[in-house]
């Protein structure tokens, strides 16, 4: 069962797509901003980190540069969402790390575990 670490200060966005994961047999974690996602991912090291862009103190961009440093955390997938979509972030993301980038405002719930899939190897509940 693939691990997927959920990171957004929005905590109903969280639970909603922690509870969309484990409907589709993954196990899924939550982080509520980017200090609780870097331990969280240290002590957990999960297959797959959905990371929020916007959020404060820590912003996406700079969890992604600390979990890329890590070698620890420096393999797994990191996939940033975000309702920015401005082109230049989008470049920042990918150049820092990131697998993806989404804008929020273009995918839907029903999307994710396809989107998912592409970064991890099939779910055993068949998702």
């Amino acid at each position: 069962m693939a691990t997927i670490l959920v990171v957004d200060d929005n905590a109903v966005v969280a639970r909603m797509l922690a509870r969309l994961l484990q409907q589709k047999g993954y196990h899924a974690l939550v982080a509520g901003d980017g200090p609780a996602a870097l331990a969280t991912a240290s002590d957990q090291h999960p297959d797959l980190i959905l990371l929020d862009m916007m959020m404060p103190d820590m912003d996406g961009l700079e969890v992604l540069r600390r979990l890329k440093s890590d070698p620890g955390t420096s393999a797994a997938p990191v996939i940033l969402f975000s309702a920015v979509d401005n082109p230049k972030v989008v470049a920042a993301a990918l150049n820092e790390g990131a697998r993806e980038y989404w804008v929020k405002a273009s995918f839907s719930f029903d999307d994710l575990p396809q989107r998912i899939a592409r970064h991890l190897p099939p779910c055993p509940a068949g998702g």
